[in-house]
């Protein structure tokens, strides 16, 4: 199964319709999201998969312990994400069109 990693900006703590987009249409291929447990997007992008019931989401911590884990995910270390994404969506605060989407 593809893996997808979404992050984000601390200062985000609201998701537009084009992530939420993205994100449905990941649902919807049924990837495995991977996504990081700081405040702001991370959270937000969690709260939204959570919203969805969406099970396929794995939590990566910066240290021994999530800050934040909405739905009571799977967690790993930070360190073993560089192995495992295969798509990275990343979103900041200015507008950003991602040089080539599959989405």
């Amino acid at each position: 199964m593809k893996k997808v990693f979404i992050g984000g900006s601390r200062r985000i703590s609201r998701l537009n319709a084009e992530v939420t987009r993205r994100i449905d249409q990941m649902i919807e291929r049924e990837l495995d999201i991977l996504i990081g447990d700081a405040n702001g997007a991370d959270k937000a992008v969690q709260a939204y998969l959570s919203e969805r019931q969406y099970p396929n989401v794995a939590v990566f911590c910066t240290g021994g312990q999530c800050r934040n884990n909405v739905a009571g995910w799977p967690e790993t270390g930070v360190m073993k994400m560089f192995n495992i994404g295969e798509i990275l969506l990343s979103f900041i605060e200015s507008p950003f069109v991602p040089p080539r989407s599959i989405f």
